[in-house]
């Protein structure tokens, strides 16, 4: 368990435009879609709590694996959700470098693609397989470690660099 004190690095994850209006569209289809359906369907208690429970309960689901921010300490860096983290040893950490989008053009994803961000698993045939953590197609870098490669967002990557390397 990190202190407060022992955080060496910290930024908050920010949302790109294009997340932002995706999320806020996403949502809201979702509400519209369910109060219509809510209205339709009166008199069938259960079909109507199925109707919330089906656009609700993914909805949360997506959203407690966001990322809100990154940061590092003397042993990890690691990548905080609402609910869990990624953490990462700077044992096993090999390299971490600045990364162009265009690296990622082509990935195949399972997991988030847009809403809340894109995170989850991605691959594609220029770096394989990787986790991806991300709010914005800007200021990326790529963690390779002895098992997994993992793409993360910071705007102050030089920084982050710095401090992992030190």
């Amino acid at each position: 368990m990190e202190l407060k004190n022992d955080i060496l690095f910290r930024e908050c994850y920010h949302w790109s435009t294009t997340i932002t209006v995706f999320t806020v569209l996403i949502l809201l289809y979702a509400i519209v879609f369910s109060l219509f359906l809510l209205l339709k369907l009166q008199g069938y208690l259960g079909v109507r709590i199925a109707v919330v429970l089906v656009t609700v309960i993914p909805l949360i689901w997506i959203s407690a694996r966001a990322p809100m921010y990154i940061a590092a300490n003397k042993s990890s860096i690691y990548v905080k959700k609402p609910i869990g983290k990624i953490e990462l040893s700077l044992n096993d950490v090999i390299s971490i470098e600045k990364i162009d989008k265009q690296l990622l053009s082509g990935s195949v994803r399972m997991g988030s693609g847009g809403l809340f961000g894109y995170f989850g698993k991605f691959r594609n045939s220029a770096i394989g397989a990787y986790n991806m953590q991300i709010t914005e197609y800007k200021n990326l870098i790529l963690i390779r470690t002895e098992k997994d490669l993992y793409v993360f967002n910071c705007r102050e990557i030089d920084t982050l660099i710095d401090v992992v390397n030190s």
